[in-house]
């Protein structure tokens, strides 16, 4: 829920007049149970001020769903925990898929409050502990269902979500600040402005005060060989923030193969979508860089925040996918990552992970490439020596690879 600060200081002007405006005690209530950057979400205060508009219109529509999350955390006795679930499964028969989506960053937002188990199956599973008994568990497409919680046991482990579809989408919008790491990392959104060739926006994540990462084709036209964005703009919050950007001045880009990529062809790209751009100012407040590592060569799941071209705009989404090495891709700098789900433009250059309990960043995606007839999702995975040239460009000092190549935006 996003509630801009103007609205936010005039909602608050009239807090007085809560009892008398079941709407504004709605609004409050939201607002509380998602929280904002200024103030942490509150789960019993946001309970607290929803009973303002019981039985109102706000309480039957704009509380609706709300009201089944009170039941699972054991704040409401409204209905059972069965009926409660019913409730929320049935948004995922509607026909848009916003509703399905609400509902699972509904529940995720009780990774905040409910405690985390690891289900006895050997296989990892995650659930929330819920107040009644038994478990909280996600099925295969993110549907909510309760189980016994015989054998589980306290979960260290801190994942970004444990409601999103698994199947075909494999993809979840944050309705909420991502949590914890990486959620704390600077995940914004890069435009990059190519005059009478167009625009386009990428993600990139901040891995350093005045140092951001992401993929080096944002920052040439897709309709040109060669055209170098005329201006780049870096929004660090742009939900939250929208009119907050910052302009690099420089970036460093590695031999990237442009030509290759904008053909999509995979045989002759050889992953090294990368660049680093160079910021005339530090990041505002206080903020938590992405950690890299180098890529682990097994096959293994990876997550990523990003910002989708094909979903609402400035809308940050969590991606889950399986990344493997593409045989004959692995370079000096980059290996080249095959992934088995389908990136939408506005996703190249968000960072990837694997460890939900300790996430660093393995790689970024690159883009969408093509070999005979099929279509692919690749990544870019960080070598050892790829690492240390981005320390030595971010201390000042001359890379040590051939491949790098600097310029001013």
């Amino acid at each position: 829920m996003y509630i801009a600060d103007a609205d936010w200081r005039r909602m608050q002007a009239l807090r007085d007049r809560l009892g008398d405006c079941p709407q504004l005690a709605a609004d409050f209530a939201l607002v509380y149970f998602w929280g904002r950057r200024d103030l942490p979400a509150d789960l019993q205060q946001s309970w607290q001020l929803a009973q303002r508009a019981r039985d109102s219109v706000a309480w039957l529509d704009q509380l609706r769903l709300l009201r089944s999350v009170y039941v699972l955390a054991g704040l409401s006795a409204e209905y059972s925990v069965e009926e409660a679930l019913r409730r929320l499964r049935g948004e995922f028969s509607r026909e848009s898929a916003i509703y399905a989506d609400k509902v699972m960053a509904l529940l995720n937002q009780l990774l905040l409050w409910l405690p985390l188990r690891e289900v006895a199956s050997g296989a990892g599973e995650l659930a929330l502990a819920l107040p009644q008994g038994g478990l909280l568990v996600a099925d295969a497409q993110g549907q909510p269902r309760w189980r016994d919680g015989q054998g589980a046991v306290p979960s260290s482990r801190r994942p970004q979500a444990l409601f999103y579809d698994r199947g075909g989408r494999q993809r979840l919008r944050l309705w909420r600040p991502p949590l914890a790491q990486p959620g704390s990392w600077v995940v914004g959104l890069l435009h990059s402005d190519y005059g009478e060739a167009g625009d386009a926006h990428c993600t990139a994540t901040a891995v350093a005060e005045r140092w951001l990462i992401t993929a080096a084709h944002c920052l040439f036209a897709a309709t040109a060989e060669s055209l170098l964005a005329r201006q780049v703009r870096f929004y660090p919050q742009p939900l939250q923030q929208p009119m907050l950007f910052l302009k690099p001045r420089r970036a460093w880009l590695l031999a990237n193969h442009h030509h290759q990529l904008l053909r999509g062809d995979i045989d002759a790209y050889s992953g090294s979508d990368l660049a680093l751009l160079e910021l005339p100012e530090p990041l505002p407040g206080e903020v938590l860089f992405a950690d890299l590592a180098v890529a682990n060569l097994a096959s293994q799941a990876v997550f990523s925040l990003s910002y989708p071209n094909d979903t609402a705009p400035r809308s940050l989404w969590l991606s889950l996918c399986q990344a493997a090495p593409l045989p004959g891709h692995r370079g000096a700098a980059m290996v080249l990552l095959g992934l088995n789900c389908q990136n939408s433009a506005g996703q190249s250059g968000a960072l990837i992970w694997s460890d939900d309990s300790a996430p660093r960043a393995l790689g970024l995606l690159s883009a969408n490439l093509w070999r005979g007839e099929r279509s692919q999702s690749v990544a870019a995975g960080f070598s050892k020596v790829l690492l240390a040239d981005i320390q030595r460009i971010m201390a000042g000092e001359t890379p040590r690879l051939t491949e790098w190549n600097s310029l001013y935006l």
